[in-house]
């Protein structure tokens, strides 16, 4: 259950590549080829740079549309989740903000096989009352039992080609940030922010694809990202460490004291160690 286009689209953003998106995605380069063009004739725009280069580089009107098909693309599947049950799992409901899902926790809930999840994003009243646990990086109401789960790092990341990030300077510098960060900045770091986007894997894209972005990303994200073949990226250490960001937990009432919540908690925590 999902737009194959879409999925076309965000494979060969992430290969850079048709020849390597069509082997991933197992149909023929022509194949991959068509959807593009079928989708940028829909949008009536460019979502791919065709330059004289080996690796093909998102549009503007491409990194825009990453944003939103990354997410799209993940609650697709959450959706699928709801019909598909493993036998012999527990089932959680878990309601989480869309950045905290596409960056952190979706290979966290991946990972969890003895427990079923059913993923739901906030609603415009609020989320629905049988949500058993709710994850944000906002800080939830006073009057709730809510608990600080996490700080996660946050880290500059660049290209190797980078000379200046790669000396620890950010001087003629321009910073692709994952916007949940934003409020860990400071003024002058601000005031360097060319893009901004809820995916860290686009932020750290564009960085590496770059010898003058660096990304600001969640220190989670960027070490699975180098344990995983980072290519040119590489941890940038300039100008002090950045602050952290909060991630907060908080279980229904029911869920709290129970087996399932600690095994559930212990994973979490767990996996955003750093």
């Amino acid at each position: 259950m999902e737009d194959s286009r879409l999925r076309c689209f965000v494979t060969v953003a992430q290969e850079r590549s048709f020849t390597k998106a069509a082997r991933r995605l197992g149909v023929t380069q022509s194949a991959v080829s068509q959807s593009i063009i079928e989708l940028e004739n829909e949008l009536g725009t460019r979502l791919f740079e065709r330059g004289r280069g080996i690796d093909l580089t998102l549009s503007s009107d491409g990194m825009v549309l990453m944003d939103y098909a990354e997410k799209i693309l993940g609650w697709y599947s959450a959706a699928t989740e709801l019909f598909v049950k493993v036998p012999g799992t527990r089932q959680l409901r878990v309601c989480v903000s869309d950045d905290v899902a596409a960056s952190l926790l979706s290979p966290v809930l991946a990972s969890m096989g003895e427990i079923s999840f059913d993923v739901v994003s906030p609603a415009d009243g609020g989320p629905a009352p049988d949500v058993t646990v709710r994850l944000s990086s906002n800080p939830p109401d006073l009057e709730t039992s809510a608990n600080l789960l996490a700080v996660i790092p946050l880290e500059l990341a660049a290209s190797a080609e980078n000379r200046s990030a790669m000396k620890g300077s950010l001087e003629g510098c321009r910073l692709a940030l994952w916007a949940p960060a934003a409020a860990c900045l400071d003024m002058k770091l601000k005031s360097m922010v060319a893009v901004r986007s809820s995916s860290s894997s686009l932020v750290m894209d564009l960085a590496e694809s770059s010898a003058e972005t660096v990304a600001v990303v969640p220190a989670p994200a960027l070490r699975r990202r180098l344990e995983t073949g980072g290519g040119r990226l590489a941890a940038v250490i300039a100008g002090g460490a950045l602050p952290g960001m909060n991630l907060y937990c908080e279980p229904s009432v029911p869920l709290t004291g129970t087996a399932l919540w600690r095994r559930f908690r212990s994973r979490l925590e767990e996996s955003l160690k750093y």
